[in-house]
């Protein structure tokens, strides 16, 4: 009877372990979700992209891509739905725009460069938001 007393407090213990390391995991995921969920929140920022000029081409903006990225994938239907024009530029292909974004921290993409901000991320509403009054569209979409 001791024995079993004596495991039943062990397998309390280990148990007991198991679910702080569980919460102290879900505490650390959930910070860094929340994290996510700021920036993707405030996902237009001010940089001057003026120096890398060249890039846009005439152009309203570089739209930042990388192969393999669905979120760019998303972003290219929704310029071509809005009728946008856009320079596209592969990150590691030009290393003014890395250089650039690096500086900044950003390694994600899609990411629009206007001279003067970017936007990373693809949200239907805050690309139209950044378009809007630059290219005719409406705001919304």
């Amino acid at each position: 009877m001791k024995e079993a007393g004596r495991l039943s407090s062990i397998l309390g213990w280990v148990l007991t372990a198991a679910v702080g390391i569980g919460l102290g995991y879900a505490a650390i995921a959930g910070k860094a979700y929340l994290d996510e969920l700021e920036v993707r929140r405030n996902m237009t920022h001010q940089a001057d992209f003026r120096e890398i000029g060249a890039e846009f081409q005439g152009r309203l903006a570089v739209m930042v891509v990388r192969d393999g990225c669905r979120f760019c994938e998303m972003g290219r239907k929704w310029l071509d739905e809005n009728g946008i024009q856009v320079t596209e530029i592969h990150r590691a292909s030009s290393p003014a725009v890395d250089a650039a974004l690096a500086g900044l921290g950003v390694s994600g993409t899609p990411i629009l460069l206007f001279p003067d901000r970017y936007v990373l991320g693809f949200e239907p509403g805050v690309w139209a938001e950044a378009f809007e009054g630059r290219s005719g569209i409406q705001g919304g979409n």
